[in-house]
């Protein structure tokens, strides 16, 4: 971490709370790829209260801390644990977390299998698992760390402050499924605030939650049957049917029912994987949307229509997939016919996808 970003993190501190702590960590997830990062530890101090905190795979930043993951591939996971030193007087310790994304399709997908907190050799779930995305929203207005331990009358210990001495950790464990493998080059992330309060400057029944009134209520996803609307269509008869992974223009835009401005050159389809048949024919595909080149800039994809066959009786196979929740890819290939193997489909003639119209933003603002 640099001087310039650690005195930026202290003034913020300094002016909010005389005599309390906040550190922030972000952590920083791809699905394919990402940077090795050095083991590193950073420490803010504000009146009597100091934290450290360090990790195995972080590095500071301009924001608090960077944790690097390891690469994840579908059925693989990893953990990182963050030692935590008090410093100074004994204090109480919060931590919370950023909402999520209200699209966010790796968040959905990264399974934590775990976040714990360890202090000395009592250990206390704080998050018994679930999605990233999940964990995001529960921690999002913040929970005590300090008070979570059993006091040995089966009670929560209400004056379980922190001392320097304790040895103290927070540790996570996730996984990607076996089943994400439609994760590929998806990115996320994971914030941490950190607060901490010395416990001689308030008394425990006087203790108000710090995070209490700057915590806002995540946005989720309002995404209606009403709401989803026809949007784009790619047709690769041009092409013939038999189309590869690729990014093509979408042939056809619309967008009269969501009354916003689009400008449909900002649009394309990014077919990601296909499924051919012996003689050629694309008959099952994955794809993403992209606006300006960007797939976290484009609507959640809510419907998707896959059509192919002959155009003469029985005329052409039409399967319409629902992406639930939407998102801005397909978890998976889809096909021309949904309980069709792929030696019977028929070869794409195109693809029609619907999307949130409340997430889609006026090219001309």
């Amino acid at each position: 971490m640099t001087n310039d970003s650690l005195e930026l993190t202290r003034r913020k501190l300094l002016g909010a709370v005389a005599g309390t702590g906040v550190l922030g960590a972000t952590t920083g997830v791809t699905a394919s790829q990402l940077a090795d990062r050095e083991s590193s530890a950073i420490s803010i101090q504000a009146g009597k209260v100091s934290l450290e905190i360090s990790c195995g795979s972080c590095s500071g930043g301009k924001n608090g801390i960077d944790v690097g993951i390891d690469p994840l591939e579908p059925g693989t996971g990893g953990s990182e644990t963050f030692d935590i030193s008090v410093e100074g007087n004994p204090s109480r310790l919060w931590v919370k977390t950023a909402c999520p994304p209200v699209v966010d399709p790796l968040g959905d997908a990264l399974e934590v299998t775990a976040l714990t907190f360890q202090r000395n050799d009592a250990t206390t779930t704080v998050f018994s698992g679930g999605s990233l995305t999940e964990l995001r929203d529960e921690l999002s207005g913040g929970t005590r760390l300090d008070n979570q331990f059993d006091d040995g009358n089966g009670d929560d210990d209400s004056d379980a402050c922190l001392f320097p001495a304790d040895e103290v950790t927070l540790k996570l464990d996730y996984e990607l499924p076996d089943e994400a493998d439609w994760t590929a080059d998806l990115m996320t992330e994971l914030s941490f605030d950190f607060f901490a309060e010395q416990c001689r400057a308030v008394e425990e029944d006087e203790v108000e939650d710090p995070f209490a009134t700057a915590t806002e209520e995540c946005r989720e996803l309002d995404c209606p049957e009403s709401d989803c609307i026809e949007f784009a269509k790619f047709d690769p008869q041009g092409r013939g049917n038999n189309f590869e992974p690729g990014t093509y223009d979408v042939d056809e835009l619309y967008a009269e029912e969501c009354d916003v401005d689009v400008d449909e050159n900002e649009y394309e389809l990014e077919v990601l994987t296909v499924t051919q048949k012996a003689d050629g024919d694309t008959v099952g595909a994955s794809f993403r949307l992209l606006k300006g080149g960007h797939e976290q800039d484009a609507p959640p994809l809510c419907k998707a229509d896959i059509r192919g066959g002959p155009s003469d009786e029985p005329g052409p196979a039409s399967n319409v997939e629902e992406i639930d929740p939407p998102t801005t890819r397909t978890r998976g290939e889809l096909f021309t016919a949904e309980s069709a193997t792929p030696a019977e489909a028929h070869g794409i003639s195109h693809i029609t996808v619907w999307v949130c119209c409340s997430e889609l933003e006026s090219d001309s603002e």
